[in-house]
């Protein structure tokens, strides 16, 4: 899968109907289309680890793509 980055946390961590979370992000393409998606985690802490992160410092994160969903919020 092709990667994506992370620029900046928007809202969360909100809770699935599955059980699994998510945060609402903006987030960079290989393109370099800039879009408000949401991106899927396992577990609780691991949204919260991204939203501490992403709140915290200057720099973007490069995560896999396939945790970006498909619905784009803007």
């Amino acid at each position: 899968m092709p990667a994506v980055i992370l620029h900046r946390f928007i809202e969360g961590p909100f809770e699935d109907e599955d059980g699994s979370w998510y945060n609402l992000c903006l987030v960079e393409h290989g393109d370099g289309d800039l879009l408000i998606e949401e991106v899927n985690f396992e577990s609780l802490d691991d949204a919260l680890e991204i939203k501490e992160t992403l709140t915290t410092t200057l720099y973007s994160l490069e995560v896999e793509a396939d945790l970006c969903s498909t619905t784009t919020q803007n």
